[in-house]
């Protein structure tokens, strides 16, 4: 039997018009990441924020610029996944939609699930300077990658 499980890992608030032009007022995001269990095997859709970013002094000052968190320990993608009895350490697959900070951000509590995430996406981090990805060294930690180039059947 094949399950999916929403993992709640906190929320983010800020601005509308941030992500929609021209609108006023406040919004607040949840941040997922997904569990799905196949008989085949483990994967986890995204991995929700930087395990740092638990402790206020830990978020960068660009992102709280212009974004306010709601975020606990018990939110971390670890231990979400350990309130579901599925060992962090013991995922076969993390797709990775993106690779901004609050989809990618707890890759380093997932030691050895393989990768999967678009070449392109994938190349562009590693070459960008930009604000709203991750930095490589979060994000290159050694895991298996596999890159992809369009639709993947895992």
């Amino acid at each position: 039997m094949t399950t999916l499980t929403r993992l709640d890992c906190g929320t983010l608030s800020g601005s509308r018009a941030m992500f929609e032009t021209g609108a006023e007022g406040d919004v607040t995001l949840p941040v997922r990441a997904w569990l799905v269990r196949h008989p085949r095997g483990t994967v986890l859709f995204d991995s929700g924020m930087p395990a740092a970013f638990v402790d206020p002094a830990g978020r960068s000052e660009r992102i709280t610029a212009f974004l306010s968190f709601d975020y606990g320990a018990d939110e971390r993608v670890d231990a979400q996944l350990e309130s579901q009895d599925q060992d962090p350490g013991r995922l076969d697959f993390v797709v990775v939609s993106h690779l901004h900070f609050d989809h990618a951000g707890g890759l380093a509590q997932l030691p050895n699930a393989t990768l999967v995430i678009q070449r392109r996406e994938w190349e562009a981090a590693l070459a960008s300077e930009s604000e709203s990805l991750l930095s490589p060294k979060e994000f290159d930690l050694g895991q298996p990658v596999k890159l992809i180039d369009g639709e993947h059947d895992l």
